[in-house]
């Protein structure tokens, strides 16, 4: 009984030492070199999709697509020699569509930017510019009171008539020139600060470009992808990102 084991075993024995190798005849090994290198899929005979950069196929022609998010997809095809090693290298084209929705798109953000974000630094302007323009009038306005203060307590007859006729009005001039720059600054501040919020508020209505990626649903289609419990059937479908 033992002697019958141990001749099973070495029938066993030489029977995979004498296919391993007759089966590592029948297959290839496939390398990639694709453009983009950590995002690209693909997908073998029409129905096997994977994702990595080496693969082990059978000897002999094999049809292969290629995609990557933001990328066409390229159909093609490879031929397997048995017991050797083939590197395969291409760049994925970029999608027409997709540089048309990132145009889009970036265009809709700087506008958005531009709409909220200038208004908002002119009204920060205008706000400087009106606590400037009120500290300005209220210097005017003090100076003045002193001179009508000096006026009234002074007893000097020359200086009395200089701040009757010069001085007095001068300031008096001065702080009419500060409440006109006061209520120009004060007005422009309030409309600024309208366009703002009014902008803000119009700018979030504006509808953010979408895009439709149909290359990822031609790509998908119907493939099996393997997984440690075997493999599922994934259907494509078309889904908009913004």
């Amino acid at each position: 009984m033992t002697m019958d084991r141990a001749g099973l075993f070495a029938s066993l024995l030489l029977f995979s030492l004498g296919m391993g190798p007759a089966l590592a005849q029948t297959s290839g090994t496939l390398r990639l070199l694709i453009d983009p290198g950590d995002s690209f899929e693909f997908v073998v005979d029409h129905a096997y999709r994977m994702q990595q950069r080496e693969v082990t196929l059978s000897g002999g022609h094999h049809a292969l697509s290629f995609w990557a998010p933001g990328r066409s997809v390229i159909d093609t095809g490879v031929i397997i020699v048995p017991g050797s090693a083939v590197q395969f290298v291409l760049r994925l084209p970029h999608d027409p569509a997709f540089v048309t929705y990132r145009k889009a798109h970036d265009k809709w953000r700087s506008d958005k930017h531009l709409a909220r974000y200038v208004p908002a630094l002119a009204s920060a302007g205008g706000l400087t510019w009106t606590v400037l323009a009120y500290a300005h009038m209220d210097k005017a306005y003090r100076t003045l009171q002193d001179d009508k203060e000096v006026y009234r307590t002074s007893s000097a007859p020359r200086s009395i008539r200089t701040l009757k006729e010069e001085t007095i009005p001068d300031h008096q001039k001065d702080l009419r020139r500060a409440r006109t720059g006061f209520a120009i600054a004060s007005g422009l501040t309030a409309i600024t600060l309208g366009a703002t919020v009014w902008l803000w508020h119009r700018s979030g209505n504006w509808r953010e470009p979408v895009f439709e990626d149909r290359q990822k649903a031609r790509f998908e289609g119907l493939t099996w992808l393997p997984d440690d419990h075997g493999g599922v059937w994934c259907a494509g479908m078309s889904i908009p990102i913004r």
